[in-house]
């Protein structure tokens, strides 16, 4: 019975401490240091907060985090704040989680591009939670909300630990904060220590690149036959599809729709054709749940984007790969691919939001 009241005061505490000191909680993360999921995703959201009207936010997985260089869009597409928000995420549900997290704190952007791969919509791999640090961003009402049910899995009790617990959630960033304000203080007043002395491990207290693979060399034909074999568990139709992964979608595209205001563009990403029979199982689901929003939400197709030498593996660009596919999105986008103009570059082929359905979006 006192465990039971415990937890109940605990858990009062922690909605009090998540409803007044949320703004104070985030601004931890306007320190990112090594890559986190969640603490990559916090970062953009403070940034995002500062002008989220005039900004376009990239979501998705690391497909998108590595596709695309805000600098290289806003060049291409004039007058428009760019934000690359993507992260990782086990398949195609991280945009709901996105999203979800984007409507929390109440930011409308101006336009969302959201980077889809056709072949990550299989039935597992749902986001980590909590071991991705994304359930700080969250409270009980959205993690109960997400379609994978995520407190029923075998990472349930430390979500439910994380929000019952204040500063659960917030520990870790906040641990390597004061570990380099010690570093500072100490180099101020002692001299200077090398900031190794204050990690657990290596890297922990660099902040990390834009860009995962920014200093991964190419090994896509190095590695040709191991990626072919690794791609192989993917390759069966029986992986994709179904109730979680289509409701995960549909919710994702319906709240960016309506925080948007309609503005909504899917970037189909490019891949390598060690991918395409994953892809190809994966396609006739993820084409039934675009049916759906035909005329509502934008399609640019850029998988004619093929030259192996602008992948650094399977499905990740290198940075030549990442400011060709920028440059073609951003020509795209300033076509005018939301507002009713189609648009083709060498390649993407951009579908647009016919007018009547903007219309439609926009009188709601």
């Amino acid at each position: 019975m006192m465990l039971v009241v415990a937890l109940a005061v605990s858990s009062v505490f922690a909605a009090a401490i998540r409803f007044f000191a949320q703004p104070q909680l985030l601004d931890a993360y306007a320190t990112r240091f090594q890559f986190v999921p969640g603490h990559w995703f916090a970062k953009s959201i403070i940034e995002l907060k500062r002008n989220d009207r005039n900004t376009c936010v990239v979501l998705g997985a690391s497909n998108g985090r590595e596709g695309f260089d805000a600098r290289i869009l806003e060049r291409n597409a004039p007058g428009v704040s760019f934000l690359n928000a993507a992260t990782t995420g086990g398949n195609n549900e991280v945009v709901d989680l996105q999203s979800v997290i984007l409507e929390r704190h109440d930011l409308r952007p101006r336009c969302a591009i959201v980077a889809f791969s056709t072949w990550t919509m299989f039935r597992n791999g749902s986001p980590e939670l909590a071991a991705e640090e994304y359930v700080s961003l969250l409270d009980w009402g959205e993690v109960i909300a997400l379609p994978s049910r995520p407190l029923l899995t075998l990472e349930g009790h430390h979500i439910a630990a994380r929000l019952i617990l204040p500063l659960r959630s917030y520990a870790r960033q906040l641990n390597l904060l004061v570990r380099v304000e010690i570093h500072r203080v100490r180099a101020k007043w002692l001299g200077l220590l090398p900031v190794s002395r204050y990690e657990s491990f290596k890297s922990e207290l660099q902040p990390p690149d834009d860009y995962l693979y920014q200093r991964t060399p190419p090994h896509l034909m190095q590695d040709w036959e191991k990626l072919v074999a690794r791609s192989q568990a993917f390759s069966s139709s029986s992986r994709y599809g179904g109730a979680l992964q289509e409701t995960a979608m549909r919710r994702s595209l319906d709240r960016l729709l309506r925080l948007t205001d309609g503005q909504v563009a899917i970037v189909i990403t490019p891949q390598t054709p060690i991918l395409d029979p994953a892809s190809k199982s994966a396609k006739p689901y993820f084409d039934r749940v675009m049916r759906a929003y035909a005329g509502r939400i934008a399609m640019i197709d850029c998988t004619s984007l093929r030259d192996l030498s602008l992948f650094v593996d399977e499905g990740h660009l290198t940075a030549h790969g990442r400011a060709i596919l920028s440059t073609e999105v951003g020509e795209v986008l300033a076509g005018g691919v939301l507002s009713g103009r189609a648009t083709t570059t060498a390649h993407c082929t951009g579908v647009p939001i016919v007018q009547v359905a903007l219309k439609s979006a926009n009188s709601d």
